[in-house]
């Protein structure tokens, strides 16, 4: 998890205190979607994860221009230098899977190159994002609530909809 002194930082940049609400939602989306794929529920997993991009995409900076000055900001702020390689991989992997949720609605099962481009984002997601076992036991509890996870998912079919 990252520290709030960090957060605090982030939040001065523009584009992330713009969208700091989406991010928060995005952070929760990834704690059910570590959860649903722990669970072995692969079709709740594959709509969850589509939706996950879907909402990523839906703020993300397609200026090219806007995008290197928001990836600078970031990298003034010390966490995420130190954090650098980590940042970039999730970038240029998230550019590989995007299209996943963009290009393709139906929940077609992923392909296995899809497979390790999603690891490969969760994983420099989780090291840039500090996850830790605070967010561990997030994941747990909700692995642990049936009835909350079913909630998250319905609460998501409902924002789908709008």
């Amino acid at each position: 998890m990252l520290s709030f002194s960090t957060w605090r930082a982030a939040a001065r940049i523009p584009w992330v205190r713009e969208n700091l609400d989406g991010l928060r939602s995005l952070r929760t989306t990834l704690y059910l979607l570590l959860a649903l794929h722990r669970l072995g529920r692969q079709q709740d997993f594959q709509w969850t994860l589509r939706l996950f991009f879907q909402m990523a995409h839906s703020f993300a900076q397609y200026g090219r221009g806007a995008a290197k000055q928001t990836i600078n900001q970031l990298f003034g702020i010390p966490w995420f230098s130190r954090k650098r390689r980590a940042l970039l991989i999730m970038i240029a992997s998230y550019n590989r899977v995007r299209s996943l949720a963009v290009l393709s609605p139906e929940l077609a099962p992923l392909k296995r190159e899809d497979w390790e481009d999603v690891a490969v984002y969760v994983a420099s997601l989780k090291e840039v994002l500090a996850f830790d076992h605070e967010d561990e036991e997030h994941v747990h509890s909700i692995m642990r609530d049936q009835a909350g996870l079913e909630a998250m998912l319905q609460e998501l079919h409902e924002l789908s909809h709008c």
